[in-house]
């Protein structure tokens, strides 16, 4: 919107120089033609954007995860400090995930369960890693918590948030929200082995997949195209009031 508005001031300061200054309105044409020419171009940037991304969202959806064949590569020294802290909280190992996305090196990670089973856990191997907790409502919904990173995000079909502190208190964090999901909902799923893990991970993926690249496109992409759009429009029809005034003057 701000580039929008810029470009509605810069126009019709360009209008009425052309009417009331003494510069040939001709000269103010290139001027608005140039804009419109910018405007254009960025359309086309962010169309060719919001294709790529939408192939990445069905990428991220169609991409389900299985335990790595051959050996697997061992955890960081991050990872494995994150593990250390699950397990002091009771998490068990169920099992080691490999995600593979079209055009980058297979996504490693471990998966973690606890008692009563209605919270799970992620850790992906990487030099900055995040632990992630992992829930489902009875009425579908996914809870997310995650320790570093990430962004809120206020969905049907997903609650995500980032808990900045340790492992302890993203986890306490986690649970109370789910706590109170409960309450409303009933009971949540329940993902005690890998096996229920890959279920769950499949309905979350069917749901929430891709979600945080859509909520970018729905609020950037889109709006970009536009105000672009708009601004292309307006350039233009500065462009040809212009071309009309020097016609007259002629």
């Amino acid at each position: 919107m701000r580039i929008l508005g810029a470009y509605v001031v810069v126009c019709v300061g360009l209008v009425v120089f052309g009417l009331v200054g003494d510069v040939r309105p001709f000269s103010l044409t290139v001027y608005a033609v140039t804009l419109a020419s910018v405007a254009i171009v960025m359309v086309g940037f962010n169309v060719l954007r919001l294709r790529t991304l939408r192939r990445i969202v069905a990428s991220v959806r169609s991409a389900a995860p299985s335990a790595p064949q051959g050996i697997a590569e061992a955890p960081s020294e991050g990872v494995a400090r994150l593990i250390a802290q699950l397990r002091a909280l009771g998490f068990r190992e169920a099992g080691m995930i490999e995600t593979r996305l079209q055009g980058t090196p297979p996504l490693l990670g471990w998966v973690f369960t606890s008692e009563p089973g209605t919270t799970w856990a992620e850790v992906g191997l990487s030099d900055s890693p995040i632990a992630v907790f992992l829930s489902q409502a009875a009425d579908g919904r996914f809870l997310e918590t995650t320790t570093a990173g990430g962004e809120l995000i206020d969905h049907p079909a997903l609650f995500a948030r980032t808990i900045r502190g340790d492992v302890a208190a993203a986890h306490a964090a986690h649970l109370e929200a789910l706590a109170g999901w409960e309450t409303r909902t009933g009971p949540a799923r329940v993902v005690r082995t890998f096996a229920d893990y890959l279920e769950a991970e499949a309905a979350q993926r069917e749901l929430t997949g891709g979600l945080r690249i859509a909520s970018f496109i729905e609020r950037a992409v889109r709006p970009g195209i536009r105000s672009w759009a708009i601004a292309a429009i307006v350039a233009a029809v500065a462009a040809g009031v212009l071309w009309g005034l020097d016609v007259a003057r002629r």
